[in-house]
C-alpha cells in the first residue's frame, strides 16, 4: 500500500477548493435569493393600498435591502452561536419579518399582527434550536451510522 505524503492526496484537495467555491457563493446568494422575494411580495401587499405605485415599489426595495443584509450577517454569525441563541436569533427574525408583512396587508389590527409574528417566531425559533441542538453529535465528530447498514446493539444480560 503506498504511503501518503504531507501534502495530502491530490484529487482531494481539488474537492475542498470546490466546496469553499460553493460555500463561499452559497453564503451571498441565500440572502440575495431571500431578500428579493421578501421585497417583491412586501412590494405586492403594499400595492394593493391605495399609495402610489413608486412609494410600494421604494417600500420593497428598503425591505429587500434590510432582510437580505440581516440574512447575511445571521448567516455569517451563527457558526459561532449556541444552539439556543440561533433559535433566538432566527426566530426574532422570521417574527418581525412576518409581523412587517402582515401589517402591510393592510387588514389587520396592530393587536393580531403581533399575535401573529408572535406566534410565527416562536415556530421559527422552536424549528431553528431543534435543528441545531440536533446536529450537535455530527458537529462533535460522533459518528453517525451510514443508512442501509445495521447498528449493532448490546446482548441483554440473562436473556
Amino acid at each position: 500500500m503506498p504511503a501518503l505524503t504531507a501534502g495530502g492526496l491530490p484529487h482531494l484537495q481539488g474537492r475542498r477548493k470546490q466546496q469553499g467555491a460553493r460555500h463561499r457563493a452559497t453564503s451571498w446568494a441565500i440572502p440575495v435569493v431571500l431578500g428579493v422575494i421578501y421585497g417583491m411580495y412586501a412590494l405586492w401587499l403594499d400595492s394593493n393600498s391605495p399609495q402610489p405605485t413608486p412609494t410600494a415599489a421604494l417600500l420593497g426595495l428598503i425591505a429587500a435591502i434590510v432582510m437580505g443584509a440581516l440574512c447575511y450577517v445571521v448567516g455569517r454569525a451563527q457558526p459561532r452561536w449556541s444552539a439556543e441563541t440561533r433559535g433566538i436569533v432566527y426566530g426574532a427574525l422570521f417574527g418581525v419579518g412576518m409581523g412587517f408583512l402582515v401589517s402591510l396587508a393592510h387588514t389587520s389590527s396592530v393587536l393580531k399582527c403581533t399575535a401573529i409574528a408572535l406566534a410565527s417566531g416562536v415556530g421559527m425559533g422552536v424549528c431553528a434550536f431543534y435543528i441545531s441542538y440536533g446536529g450537535r453529535e455530527y458537529q462533535k465528530g460522533v459518528e453517525r451510522p451510514e443508512p442501509g447498514k445495521s447498528v449493532e446493539r448490546p446482548e441483554r444480560a440473562g436473556g
